[in-house]
């Protein structure tokens, strides 16, 4: 058995026998399918760049001060239905690190990677090859069966009569016991790959006089359904795959009030390809919101078309908020339960609105069962009590309709990077390396501050003013500490971006031991007495 595609396969296989009125059949039965990981790098403004497989990234860390530390920020991303173990091998240098070292990626999961490269002497990393393993989960042995999700396609029914009828056509979708007038998209649901999923439709002419009819299909980007005023977003690449290079542009007119492509237009080198970000921001509420074959001139070839389509509801939200408390840049959860009263499972792309709330892309409801929605809150910024972070989480239901939830996040003083306690020799010099980091698409400066809790003169405690961390990455600040006698020493080492406000701090315990002994020092010198002689 060997698939050539992502699917289930069903034969018979049909034997004659010699001599025997009746053939043998067997069936045979089959499941293709595929991993759908990719490893991305991210940059400092937020922009991820996909690294090929089996094939070799360059990846450079530039120059690096001996003892400090060089991150780049990576990403595994799962696409795909089936989730997939990874494990790094990082050979045998000890100045690289990753972490995580091993994990799993669930199905459109995204697991960030922090790739270090920390020298402790003189030392050039040139052509050294890291590589990641990535393979399927499979807890009994056999493949794990692959879903896909089937896209959302909007139908339309042309009704042409032949002459003049009597009354008007109409068509009717059937769906279980109810009939209804066709007037919104077939959303079918969720299937096994491999599988087919129907729905019938009847065509009714209560005329009196014979009609053609024709059913077509809408092609373009599948109908996002979000609630206003929360907006949707989807991802396209757009790729040269001509040996010369080319410009692009969209009609921006054409794309009206509710949709926006970003970038608009831009320059396309050979074998490269760009990510565009189709928005849709609806300015009124409508059931079916649709452009049609928005133009993509291209300079030196064949015009582009792509037709979008969206659907804007009211929904009231729940009467009670998602309620989030945590220190700032740590993370806490709260669940959203959801029920599924019909007869048809649900698969569910949940909307969410400020970043600092994130969730899994998709959620699964079964027929009349219930579902649990983890909502992960992790601020980035600190909140004030009447200025709490405000965010919201919008389930689009199959059947037009939505769930709506208000989230609200209070993000507190952070917590101490760390506490740290260590034992020093008095009349030694000591170095104490604290890891700072930062957590912000852009490079910070932070003003450092020693704020001394058990006054001790004889132990000096310096650094550094300021220290400046690249984006998404972190430094080593070098604390000097000398005692000159036995003591113990309590400091609050802060960090804090004079901008935003944002801090960071470490805990010290410092405790200096007497001075070890340098040796013995022998004093000698003659003695000088004075003595009286009395004369008689």
């Amino acid at each position: 058995f060997a698939p050539q595609e992502e699917r289930s396969y069903n034969y018979n296989v049909v034997c004659k026998v010699a001599n025997k009125p009746t053939r043998l059949t067997l069936n045979v039965k089959g499941e293709g399918y595929a991993l759908h990981d990719a490893l991305v790098l991210e940059g400092a403004e937020g922009l991820s760049t996909p690294l090929a497989a089996n094939a070799v990234n360059p990846l450079d860390f530039g120059q690096v001060i001996v003892n400090e530390r060089s991150v780049r920020s990576l990403a595994l991303v799962n696409t795909g239905s089936l989730a997939y173990d990874f494990v790094w091998d990082l050979g045998s240098n000890p100045r690289l690190s990753v972490k995580p070292l091993t994990g799993t990626v669930g199905k459109g999961e995204r697991v960030p990677v922090e790739l270090a490269y920390h020298p402790h002497g003189p030392d050039k990393l040139r052509d050294y090859t890291v590589t990641c393993q990535v393979h399927v989960r499979l807890d009994d042995g056999t493949p794990a069966p692959t879903y896909i999700t089937a896209v959302p396609v909007p139908v339309a029914v042309e009704l042409k009569p032949k002459t003049p009828p009597g009354k008007p056509g109409k068509a009717i979708a059937e769906q279980g016991p109810v009939n209804k007038i066709l007037t919104e998209g077939v959303v079918f649901e969720r299937l096994l790959l491999g599988r087919k999923d129907s729905k019938t439709f009847i065509i009714t002419n209560p005329g009196l006089l014979p009609i053609k009819w024709r059913l077509t299909g809408v092609e373009g980007l599948p109908k996002e359904l979000v609630v206003s005023p929360v907006s949707a977003s989807k991802r396209l690449a757009l790729e040269n795959t001509g040996d010369v290079g080319t410009k692009y542009s969209w009609d921006n007119k054409g794309l009206g009030p509710h949709f926006t492509i970003a970038p608009e237009e831009g320059f396309l080198a050979p074998g490269q390809t760009v990510r565009l970000d189709v928005t849709f921001r609806p300015q009124a509420v409508s059931p079916d919101i649709r452009v049609e074959r928005v133009r993509c001139t291209v300079e030196g070839g064949s015009n582009l078309a792509l037709t979008l389509t969206g659907a804007c509801v009211t929904t009231v939200p729940q009467a009670e908020p998602v309620n989030f408390a945590c220190a700032v840049r740590s993370s806490t959860t709260q669940t959203v339960n959801l029920s599924n009263p019909s007869s048809s499972p649900w698969q569910l792309r949940p909307v969410l609105s400020n970043d600092f709330f994130s969730g899994p892309e998709y959620v699964d409801v079964s027929a009349y069962s219930k579902a649990a929605y983890v909502i992960t809150y992790r601020p980035l910024t600190m909140s004030s009590p009447d200025q709490p972070h405000e965010g919201s989480v919008f389930f689009p239901i199959p059947d037009g309709t939505g769930l709506l939830h208000r989230l609200v996040g209070r993000a507190e003083a952070p917590v101490p990077e760390g506490r740290i306690e260590k034992s020093i020799t008095a009349k030694q010099q000591h170095t104490e390396l604290l890891r700072v980091s930062n957590w912000l698409s852009r490079q910070q400066r932070f003003k450092v501050t020693i704020q001394r809790k058990a006054v001790d003169k004889a132990t000096v405690l310096e650094g550094p003013e300021y220290i400046d961390v690249p984006a998404h990455s972190s430094k080593d600040y070098k604390l000097s500490v000398y005692s000159y006698t036995a003591s113990v020493s309590q400091a609050v080492v802060t960090f804090k971006n004079e901008s935003s406000g944002e801090y960071t701090f470490y805990e010290l315990k410092l405790s200096a031991s007497p001075a070890a002994r340098q040796g013995e020092l022998v004093l000698e010198c003659p003695c000088v007495s004075m003595f009286f002689l009395e004369s008689q």
